[in-house]
């Protein structure tokens, strides 16, 4: 077993599942399904709180293969497709085993960056990649979603230095901000093994930032985005679609491959 300098636990629970009280910062994601389960995403060290008892299912555990991993708990989330399998993002520093069992799965060493995986629904790992490689400040994955009907998932959230966003042999490089203080927004695409299809930007100026926060798609597989943003940015990756001067909440929804549909 390596020495683990910290450790995130993935839980599976069916829905009886009511918290009457938690510790600050130890239940970090949560997503219901349509059949009912719940994935739950704790730091190490928190611990479960308990209302009506879940049924226990299974627990997995992300491991450091070195002293210095780290997998942070307050950068990370999970979601759930119909078939119960778990998507899991968060940022990394180190070298994290994804593997829960007796094999190990290395990520790439990173000073700073992103890790997801995607974990059966009996908690076998099915792939994991790794985005990002420096300041974990400057490229940061707020949420993901999945469109299991198109066969791929969506992942927003903010940069500002260049970042490479294929996990694969190839690289694809966001454009940077104009400034490293301001962040660009990016929304990216990748089929359910974890393979890079696109990405667009949004936000060109530190007058005119969009930040991404959340996502979800549609039953027609549009997806929609929301945030806030500041000036005027343009949010049409086609045309041109400037938001009202302000700094206001925004929202948007997308055909693929990114066409506008509306910004609100």
């Amino acid at each position: 077993m390596p020495h683990v300098h910290l450790k995130s636990i993935l839980y599976r629970m069916t829905d009886q599942f009511h918290p009457i009280a938690r510790p600050s910062n130890a239940i970090i994601g949560m997503l219901t399904t349509r059949a009912g389960l719940i994935a739950l995403l704790l730091s190490a060290t928190g611990i479960p709180v308990q209302g009506q008892m879940p049924t226990y299912e299974w627990s997995r555990s992300i491991d450091a293969a070195l002293s210095s991993t780290q997998v942070f708990y307050n950068k990370k989330g999970v979601r759930m497709d119909d078939a119960g399998n778990a998507y899991v993002f968060s940022a990394y520093a180190g070298t994290p085993d994804m593997d829960p069992g007796p094999a190990e799965v290395l990520l790439p060493e990173r000073t700073s960056a992103y890790l997801v995986a995607k974990y059966s629904d009996a908690g076998t790992l099915l792939w994991a990649i790794a985005l990002g490689s420096t300041n974990s400040n400057a490229f940061e994955i707020m949420d993901l979603a999945i469109d299991e009907g198109m066969g791929r998932f969506a992942l927003v959230g903010t940069y500002s230095g260049p970042v490479d966003i294929d996990p694969g042999a190839g690289s694809v490089v966001m454009v940077p901000s104009t400034s490293s203080s301001c962040k660009k927004s990016f929304i990216a695409l990748y089929d359910l093994d974890g393979n890079y299809l696109s990405h667009m930007t949004l936000g060109t100026t530190c007058s005119a930032q969009v930040e991404l926060a959340a996502a979800a798609f549609t039953p027609g597989h549009r997806l929609v985005v929301g945030g806030e943003y500041f000036g005027t940015p343009d949010v049409d990756p086609i045309g041109t679609l400037n938001l009202p001067n302000g700094e206001d909440p925004f929202a948007a929804q997308y055909s693929i491959p990114f066409s506008l549909a509306w910004a609100a």
